[in-house]
């Protein structure tokens, strides 16, 4: 049985009075990666690898009550969360493997709407 991530990319404007989180896309699988899983959370790491992940979900994630029992009725496991910055920290080493380009992409999109003045961050969880 394999592992599997889900993933929501949210964003919000920092002159935003409500301070609301939008998620752009939401639960989205990645390919299958083990090292990048390892490197976001600890998760089907086959050495000792030292992350600070995974942190739990932020208290406002904004994601909807269907999203939610989703994850709670299923095997999810690991939820966390990261920064732009904590997104690039865990999956650039792995850039140039085969099976990455989504989680590249992800990279940019954080990027572009982080260059248009906002805060971003992806909130994660695995499942197996």
């Amino acid at each position: 049985m394999g592992c599997d991530i889900h993933a929501h990319i949210q964003y919000r404007h920092k002159d935003d009075c409500n301070r609301r989180w939008i998620t752009l896309v939401e639960n989205f699988n990645l390919w299958r990666n083990y090292e990048i899983f390892s490197s976001l959370a600890g998760v089907r790491c086959k050495k000792d690898v030292r992350t600070k992940f995974p942190k739990g979900l932020p208290n406002d994630t904004g994601i909807d009550y269907r999203m939610q029992r989703l994850m709670d009725d299923t095997d999810a496991h690991s939820k966390s969360w990261a920064t732009l910055q904590e997104w690039r920290d865990a999956v650039e080493p792995y850039a140039k493997q085969e099976y990455t380009m989504e989680y590249q992409l992800v990279t940019r999109i954080l990027e572009m709407l982080e260059n248009s003045g906002c805060e971003v961050r992806v909130i994660y969880w695995f499942d197996n």
